[in-house]
């Protein structure tokens, strides 16, 4: 199945669930041989969550670690994701997780690349719907908005595209993960938390007792 099908079958899916629609973006990305970094690996890193989520993170391009696992989010970059959610009272079925780019490369992201993958992102968004997307880097704000961002400047800049209410974009997660010292990382990561404080008073979903404990910690 080309793009374009798939989009028609995304905008007028018919008998497919939300769930078989998101599991056809994923096989029909596997199948895709235009993008430079497919020759660096076999594998693809679908995307993880439901199709009912309210909240989509958008990654830039996958570790190598995600690469071995086939999903987003491993290691210590799932270790502040998750912190996050536990400290807001966001629970992880209302979050769907993506890369930007599909493939796991050593080189740099170019933006060719970006563009091909950018139709796969597009069609998680229109299955998914979400409410709010947060870009987390510059290349993953650059294949949801199409544009380029000025990071960190430009963090917690808000966007209406239009194809989504609301685009947030902040710092990426190895820039929290690199902090030169164990302070400075928990700085870093204290900051992130408080986007995701305001992520989930956005969705209705912040949980004032877990809203306590964490800024607590602060």
């Amino acid at each position: 199945m080309d793009y374009a099908e798939l989009r028609e079958l995304i905008a007028n899916p018919g008998s497919f669930y939300p769930e078989s629609l998101l599991n056809l973006v994923q096989d029909c990305a596997a199948a895709c041989n235009e993008c430079p970094r497919g020759a660096c690996t076999p594998h693809i890193v679908t995307g993880s969550g439901p199709a009912s989520a309210r909240l989509m993170v958008v990654l830039g391009a996958p570790t190598s670690a995600e690469d071995a696992a086939g999903s987003p989010l491993a290691g210590p970059e799932q270790e502040i994701i998750d912190h996050c959610l536990k400290m807001t009272g966001i629970g992880r079925l209302d979050v769907y997780i993506t890369c930007a780019l599909k493939h796991f490369s050593p080189h740099a992201v170019d933006e060719k690349d970006t563009a091909v993958c950018r139709r796969w992102l597009q069609a998680e968004m229109a299955v998914v719907k979400p409410e709010v997307v947060v870009c987390l880097g510059e290349a993953a704000a650059q294949a949801v908005l199409g544009q380029r961002v000025d990071l960190p400047r430009e963090r917690g800049k808000v966007f209406h595209p239009g194809f989504a209410p609301k685009v947030i974009v902040t710092v990426d997660l190895h820039s929290i993960i690199q902090a030169p010292d164990e302070d400075a990382f928990r700085r870093a990561r204290d900051e992130f938390l408080l986007e995701f404080h305001g992520l989930a008073e956005t969705l209705g979903v912040f949980d004032p007792w877990r809203g306590r404990e964490a800024l607590a910690q602060l």
